[in-house]
């Protein structure tokens, strides 16, 4: 999904009002023809339920434009006495997702209902701040673990009227899986997160798959994505790539069995039995490689990137878009420390792309979500969460510039053909899993608890999960790096409607801005 991100300060004379009135002011794009300006940056943040939880809750962040510090941004329940706040909110101020209509299911086989909605943790708002996308498990056929897997409906909530209905993505996507002749397509099933993608007027789930690859994984389980059409006229539907086929799959269209090809092909192996270096991750879950969010999004000059991230791999890759750019799927940028491993699954290296080795990686446990943000001066970045930084230390935030590089040669295995500037946020907790994080302006950051178990208020008090603001601790551009001296306090928010002290809380990408004038 598209995100313009416009906060740096304007002059008065730039935009046409007194100097007394300016004040620090804010520009947001909704597109390229349409710019307001607004004197306040005020958002509603929403805080998806996961785990234990049914009710979707909202905080209200305040902060000004030009923000550079914790202590610049306010962190509110939103007052909704405020006309412009409960406008905004509309009937999704406290939406309770255990209430739901039963759906006609396109797959009549296993649709036993299990009596309960049960929230996935990731929903997106769709055009206009109109509608609400969420992933939901409504089936008792549906797997259910603590791995993000799995989701089997879109439910689709009116901001408006309250209206809401349901797409059935399980069967889509299986169908999808089917037609490209995929082996184990009857064990596919919607994971994780999914982005929307809008073509020719129409609205799309881009959602990851998790599927049990028994022809060429023998026996792991590995991923998929499918776009799935979310409208009348179009709902459920299937939209091909442009080559054709009805899913993007990563191992066979732009993995490697390989060992000498991994630096523009992602490597896999055939067998289960996958020896990760212990000391870099932790995990007996034999899933290649787990992927866990996923962005949609077209540079500033207009090119059509998808980007995603896979956990085990602990990294964020950018390909040219399956969809909405013609030519092969090719790898354009990655951001991370992925394994390399011998034929018998064995670690045997680690790739360090665009990150310095020794010195911020490599990466442990693993790594979520990717989140595209445009800067006024043009600047473009991605945002990840990893989950842990160093053998014991918490989670952080990196977010880094989009640089893609075409493929120049075959058999490459330097690490130096993703160089890129980034920015590193130490977290004061640690994300056992789930999690992600987003800029609020120049260095300083929003991210989600995920599954902490060690998330905690100013105060020490233990919170079952929330958000929390952060400033950035070091900058890196070539060969020199800068270190932030002056880090201010973290702020925090109790995730208090949920039952379970693990909120799996997943990422801070449901939110709207608003005007209070």
């Amino acid at each position: 999904m598209q995100h313009y991100f416009f906060n740096q300060p304007f002059t008065s004379s730039s935009i046409g009002i007194s100097a007394d009135d300016f004040g620090a002011c804010k520009c947001i794009c909704t597109d390229r023809l349409k710019v307001t300006i607004f004197c306040y940056v005020s958002q509603l943040v929403a805080m998806v339920p996961n785990v234990g939880g049914t009710t979707m809750q909202w905080v209200q962040l305040t902060f000004p434009p030009n923000v550079s510090t914790v202590l610049d941004v306010q962190m509110t329940k939103p007052d909704l006495s405020n006309p412009e706040i409960s406008k905004s909110l509309g009937t999704w101020s406290a939406l309770d997702f255990s209430v739901y209509t039963t759906p006609i299911m396109l797959d009549k086989i296993n649709t036993t209902f299990s009596g309960d909605y049960i929230p996935q943790g990731t929903c997106k708002i769709g055009r206009n701040n109109s509608k609400l996308y969420c992933f939901a498990r409504i089936l008792e056929s549906t797997p259910s673990s603590n791995t993000g897997c799995c989701a089997d409906t879109i439910r689709v909530f009116d901001k408006a009227t309250g209206d809401e209905y349901s797409v059935d993505l399980k069967s889509n996507v299986q169908k999808a899986l089917k037609a490209d002749g995929l082996v184990g397509w009857e064990t596919g099933f919607p994971s994780h997160t999914f982005d929307l993608m809008e073509k020719d007027g129409r609205m799309y789930a881009l959602s990851v798959v998790r599927f049990n690859s028994t022809n060429i994984m023998n026996g792991s389980y590995t991923n998929a994505i499918v776009a799935v059409g979310l409208e009348d006229g179009w709902k459920g539907s299937v939209l091909a790539t442009n080559d054709g086929r009805q899913s993007v799959v990563m191992y066979r269209d732009f993995g490697t069995l390989g060992d000498s090809d991994t630096v523009y092909k992602i490597q896999f192996v055939q067998t289960e039995n996958i020896n990760f270096d212990k000391t870099m991750l932790n995990t007996t879950q034999n899933e290649q490689w787990h992927e866990n969010g996923i962005e949609s999004f077209e540079t500033r000059t207009g090119v059509p990137l998808l980007a995603f991230t896979h956990r085990w791999m602990a990294e964020v890759v950018v390909i040219s878009h399956p969809w909405l750019s013609s030519g092969p799927i090719e790898i354009l940028q990655r951001f991370g420390t992925p394994g390399i491993f011998d034929k018998f699954g064995r670690q045997v290296g680690t790739h360090f792309f665009g990150v310095r080795a020794g010195e911020d990686g490599p990466f442990y446990s693993g790594l979520h979500n990717v989140y595209y943000t445009l800067y006024p001066d043009g600047r473009e970045t991605l945002t990840c969460l990893v989950n842990q930084q160093g053998k014991q230390g918490n989670s952080a935030v990196y977010e880094f510039d989009i640089d893609i590089v075409q493929e120049e040669q075959e058999n490459v295995v330097t690490d130096n053909y993703f160089p890129t500037a980034y920015t590193q946020v130490k977290m004061s907790y640690h994300a056992n899993a789930m999690g992600g994080g987003r800029p609020l302006g120049r260095g300083v950051y929003i991210a989600t608890s995920g599954m902490s178990s060690n998330f905690f208020s100013p105060d020490g008090t233990q919170l079952s999960g929330g958000l929390e603001i952060a400033q950035w601790s070091k900058f890196c551009s070539g060969s020199d790096c800068y270190t932030n001296k002056a880090i201010d306090t973290y702020s925090t928010r109790d995730y208090t409607l949920n039952s379970t002290m693990v909120a799996a809380f997943y990422d801070p990408f449901v939110y709207m801005d608003i005007h209070l004038g």
